[in-house]
């Protein structure tokens, strides 16, 4: 389903056979027909007075809670008005589905906001709306009457400043009504309701059982008959070598090469596989392997919330040299990927929404933090794919853009954030390419950005189309083939851009899986982690 919105949805519910999604940066929610699940319909959109987060309905009204800054905010300066006052909710009568009708906007009390806390929560029950607003706390109304909602109750947990779960909040952003240097607010995360009791979840202590005389149990889900007219039907592989491969130990995230050897990154640990995808070897891991990259003899990996691991590998053997669980002070992380500069000494892992942790791992018994580097919105698969062979340094994707952590033979290194390439977007989406370059997914086509002496906007070539080929996701490239691969579609792509000019479509097709970042073999083999699938092995 399409719009001409390009700002990320948040949640989404359905009710008699619309659904509305609650769109996060533009502040609205959208509407589509969803009565034929396989034509669906964009029907418009409502504003919403904050970043929208959580949807629900009851009868013919729809509750969405919005947090962060009110639309009236003309800068991000804590000093603008409507600055951290977004939290709240909003109810909107949508009888006539294609024309919901705002009936009333309720605020949380006081200015609070910290980026990287950005949830809002809500929940429905019998007349009455729980909202979950972090340091705001859990806000019950009754909505029995919609124009006029009572509160109820306002439930806060408050952190003394002696507790062991108190946080100092040092960032210049960060507002909240109360002395931060005296106490803090413990962000509550859910909510569930049972009979006369509320469960509720925070981020540093816990879970909490609060008497509540007016809770009910959830009341069961509507249904509604979708109708499956035109339903789109996948591939079935019947194209000639291609062939999806199942794992027995988990899902698989990551793959890489070593001499006769694939490496695979599952959710049990990792596989060795023979050149014939038979399994040769497995080492079980306490976490989910996310993420590999192999750099001469060794495995760095990303395993989820056990941090960074360093494995030596000779031919199917792999032994543990060391690793080290990360964490920003005071703050829990977890690694989705890593990125390992050529020489082998320096890595980067994504931890969080807006943070990558820079190590030195020249000594994989002694793992060194050397920065916290902030950065704007990272989701996933942020470090550059493919191979650097030209140069020290690894790249990394944000929402502001391109930056380069360039290290030099003294050991020191510089992180330059790259001019004019905001709009190459958080997604993931570039690859090493010959002869010092970038190939970054942008507007449905590539361009191709020049590494050697710094880039931006100046030294990027045109944007290349292929015929009607919406390209989006992850690309790998690897001697004149690039490989995309869409998680959100389970669509997969492979170029021939030997000309880069003028690229030629090999194959384009979609697997029922979630499909992560493509991986292009030394003998031209592809193979695309698929995670529960296992892996689709594409023979050159």
């Amino acid at each position: 389903m399409k719009s001409s919105e390009p700002s990320e949805r948040i949640d989404c519910t359905v009710h008699n056979g619309y659904l509305y999604a609650g769109v996060w940066g533009t502040q609205r929610i959208e509407v589509y027909d969803v009565r034929n699940i396989y034509y669906p319909k964009y029907m418009g959109y409502v504003n919403t007075d904050g970043n929208t987060y959580g949807l629900k309905v009851s009868g013919d009204i729809l509750v969405a809670s919005t947090g962060f800054h009110s639309n009236k905010n003309s800068a991000l300066d804590s000093t603008d008005f409507g600055y951290g006052t977004g939290n709240g909710i909003s109810l909107f009568n949508i009888a006539n589905p294609e024309n919901p009708k705002e009936i009333t906007t309720i605020r949380a009390d006081g200015r609070y906001y910290e980026i990287g806390k950005d949830y809002w929560n809500v929940m429905v029950v019998e007349n009455l709306v729980y909202f979950s607003d972090l340091y705001n706390g859990l806000y019950v109304y009754d909505i029995k009457n919609p124009e006029a909602p009572i509160e109820i109750q306002h439930i806060t947990l408050c952190v003394d400043r002696k507790s062991i779960y108190y946080r100092e909040f040092n960032e210049e952003c960060t507002v909240f009504p109360y002395d931060k240097a005296q106490k803090m607010q413990s962000p509550i995360t859910s909510v569930s309701v049972g009979n006369g009791v509320l469960y509720i979840t925070d981020e540093l202590m816990g879970v909490h059982v609060v008497e509540a005389h007016y809770a009910k149990t959830a009341e069961e889900k509507e249904s509604f008959d979708f109708s499956e007219e035109g339903q789109f039907v996948y591939s079935e592989f019947l194209i000639d070598g291609i062939e999806v491969i199942p794992l027995e130990k988990g899902q698989v995230f990551a793959i890489a090469e070593y001499g006769t050897y694939y490496y695979a990154g599952t959710s049990d640990g990792m596989v060795v596989l023979d050149k014939e995808f038979k399994t040769v070897n497995f080492m079980q891991t306490h976490s989910a392997v996310r993420d590999l990259k192999i750099i001469g003899d060794k495995i760095f990996t990303a395993e989820s919330v056990d941090g960074i691991g360093i494995y030596q590998i000779s031919e199917m053997e792999i032994t543990k040299l060391g690793g080290s669980a990360l964490s920003e002070p005071n703050r829990a992380s977890v690694c989705n990927q890593i990125g390992v500069s050529t020489d082998g000494k320096y890595a980067v892992v994504t931890s969080r929404l807006n943070l990558f942790i820079l190590l030195d791992v020249s000594d994989p018994t002694n793992i060194q933090v050397v920065e916290y580097l902030k950065n704007g919105a990272a989701y996933y698969r942020n470090v550059c794919q493919g191979v650097n062979t030209n140069k020290n340094a690894i790249y990394l994707t944000t929402a502001a853009g391109i930056s380069e952590l360039l290290f030099h033979e003294d050991g020191t290194y510089e992180y330059n954030q790259i001019n004019d390439t905001s709009f190459y977007t958080s997604t993931g989406g570039f690859t090493y390419a010959r002869d010092n370059q970038i190939l970054a997914i942008t507007q449905n086509g590539y361009r191709l950005l020049d590494i050697s002496n710094g880039m931006d906007l100046t030294t990027a070539s045109e944007k290349v189309n292929i015929h009607n080929l919406p390209l989006k996701g992850v690309p790998n490239y690897r001697d004149g083939v690039l490989v995309v691969s869409y998680a959100l579609t389970g669509r997969i792509s492979v170029i021939d851009i030997e000309n880069l000019e003028i690229p030629k479509l090999m194959l384009d097709f979609c697997v029922d899986s979630a499909v992560d970042a493509p991986f292009i073999a030394s003998d031209g083999t592809i193979i695309v982690p698929a995670r529960y699938e296992g892996m689709v092995v594409i023979r050159k």
